[in-house]
């Protein structure tokens, strides 16, 4: 047997605190461990220790780097001559499905099942039941890479590889297989840039005055809803529950996809939705008081608007007029603004009954899901097989009434339950209060987003309820 040569691509600095570094090449064989440079020398910022390649930058000519970097390595793997130097060499293809089969969520286990599946695909058009770890090499790679670049967009494509790359590096930390030259050593993440599909904010309006039959309203009200409540999935829209509601008008609830606890504050327009639905159940038409102080708050708005317009100095009225400080001495406006409260502490009232109401707080808020199939709440690790595909269909049918809904708008962008989340994120990032997630980003020194929306999530609960009640004011609504 050969002897076991492994060879990684890193940035090597003198101290861990240096800014700059030499990109090398380290070598461990046998237990002895060298290092080759390369002669080049960058900023420790623009290398990517998982790619061991350097970033995509314009502050350096990285195409031409990361070249040499290849040129070098295949160097490397001919006088090695790419050898596989475990005595555990096996099938990768029984080593995958046992990974898959050990995948606890339910959701992460059926995307790498569905990334699998197309693997065997590609072994079944060589003519291949099995791969075996040996078999990967750096040329089968780029051949299943050209292969599914044929048969889905290279975002995808791009996507399988690199859960397949997952898989791999797996096997490799177990000792289930060692290479000399890693199999993804030369492949090329170049990405398409597909423009995000974005609701502008007079397609959101458009949307919600969209005149739908009954059959529609649900799917409306839970797509607003969606925005409305920070952008929320729609995986933890379905699940909600009226015991989520909380006295402090706040939503409480644990994320389906990443296990969070969030805890989202109520706003107005929210409320206006949550109390549409619960009017239809027994227990909140016992609050008879509600009509009459909704019919309150409308006549006193329409007398603040009549009073604030009557002055001739007003030219235009500002996002969230009757909430702006311009108008804190017209008393019409400060008695809209009372009354404002008063409804509000009313609905957190009414809407906290149904919370701890032994025969509707385990109800779903939105009707997508039934208690008898869920009868209690559940996470993408404890949901059953069956549930997770009565979820899939539900979705399925949300997003065709969506559809539905978008054609009576007669709105352009392409509406899915997704979207929500992607206009909410938009209305942060345009807002002129200046909600920049990137910003805070880089002023932060963050590698990604995810760290970011880490940090955000520690804000105080009062932080984030005003960015959100800011957000719907802008709205007209």
């Amino acid at each position: 047997m050969k002897t076991g040569t492994v060879t990684d691509v890193v940035l090597w600095k003198r101290k861990r605190t240096d800014a700059e570094g030499m990109i090398s090449l380290r070598e461990d064989r046998n237990g002895k461990r060298t290092y080759k440079s390369l002669g080049v020398r960058i900023p420790a910022k623009y290398w990517d220790e998982a790619s061991q390649r350097v970033k995509r930058t314009d502050a350096l000519d990285y195409k031409t780097i990361n070249s040499t970097i290849t040129t070098k390595l295949a160097e490397v793997a001919e006088v090695n001559n790419l050898a596989d130097v475990s005595p555990a060499a096996g099938s990768f293809t029984s080593y995958a499905e046992s990974f898959i089969n050990s995948i606890t969520s339910h959701g992460s286990r059926t995307k790498y099942q569905t990334v699998y599946n197309k693997l065997k695909a590609f072994l079944k058009q060589r003519n291949q039941l099995t791969l075996r770890f040996e078999e990967l090499t750096p040329e089968l790679v780029r051949e299943l890479h050209t292969y599914l670049l044929k048969t889905i967009e290279r975002n995808t494509a791009n996507h399988y590889m690199k859960m397949y790359s997952q898989i791999i590096n797996r096997a490799i930390k177990e000792r289930k297989h060692t290479y000399a030259i890693h199999p993804y050593i030369s492949v090329d993440y170049t990405r398409t840039n597909k423009k995000r599909e974005i609701l502008s904010e007079s397609e959101i309006k458009a949307f919600r005055l969209a005149v739908v039959p009954d059959r529609l309203r649900l799917a409306q009200n839970a797509f607003l809803f969606q925005l409305l409540a920070q952008g929320m999935r729609v995986s933890d829209m379905m699940r909600l529950r009226w015991s989520n509601i909380q006295p402090d008008g706040h939503i409480a609830y644990t994320m389906f996809k990443t296990g969070k606890e969030m805890s989202v504050f109520i706003n107005d327009k929210m409320y206006s939705i949550l109390i549409e639905i619960a009017e239809q159940l027994p227990a909140l038409k016992q609050h008879k008081d509600l009509n009459k102080i909704r019919e309150t708050l409308r006549i006193s708005q329409e007398k603040a608007i009549d009073s604030v317009m009557m002055d001739k100095t007003i030219q235009t009225l500002p996002i969230g007029y009757l909430h702006d400080e311009t108008f804190i001495d017209n008393e019409l406006v400060v008695d809209y603004q009372n009354n404002l409260r008063w409804l509000r502490d009313s609905l957190t009232r009414a809407l906290s009954s149904l919370a701890t109401h032994p025969k509707y707080a385990n109800e779903h808020i939105f009707s997508f899901l039934s208690t008898t199939d869920f009868p209690k709440p559940i996470t993408s690790i404890s949901i059953a097989d069956k549930q997770y595909k009565t979820m899939h269909n539900a979705k399925v049918v949300y997003n065709r009434h969506l559809k539905e809904i978008q054609k009576l708008a007669k709105i352009s962008t392409n509406i899915t339950s997704h979207l929500a989340r992607h206009a909410y994120t938009n209305l942060l990032l345009t807002d002129r209060e200046g909600y920049d997630v990137y910003d805070i980003s880089k002023a932060l020194g963050h590698s990604s987003l995810k760290i970011t929306e880490s940090y955000i999530g520690t804000f105080s609960k009062s932080h984030t309820g005003k960015i959100n009640e800011a957000i719907a004011k802008r709205l007209d609504w």
